[in-house]
């Protein structure tokens, strides 16, 4: 992945989590609601997991960057590259939870 698109993909993870904090202190909804509701618990677990699996293809692809800027013919070993799909694969399988989550929370399902 380009640089840069590691930084925005970043970034609006983290504007999303600025954005739902400030919505569970200072939204119109009680923080009751919130914490009660096992949907928001699944959500957070859900990005929590997406956040964490993130790590590898984020390291891993500052690593190849890295060996490609000393040696242009440099290509990821097979092993690397089959882990950091797997990891993509795994993040694209958990992150339909998060708006799931969230659609199922809005309606009230989930209370505790």
């Amino acid at each position: 992945m380009h640089p840069l698109h590691d930084a925005l993909y970043g970034a609006s993870a983290g504007i999303v989590v600025i954005a739902g904090l400030a919505r569970l202190l200072f939204g119109a909804v009680p923080i009751d609601f919130y914490l009660g509701n096992a949907f928001f618990w699944t959500k957070m677990g859900a990005l929590a997991t997406v956040a964490a699996i993130s790590l590898l293809p984020t390291i891993q692809g500052i690593r190849w960057r890295r060996a490609l800027g000393s040696d242009p013919s440099f290509l990821p070993p097979m092993t690397e590259a089959n882990r950091v799909r797997r990891a993509l694969a795994a993040q694209l399988a958990v992150l339909p939870l998060i708006p799931v989550s969230a659609a199922f929370m809005a309606r009230g399902i989930g209370t505790l």
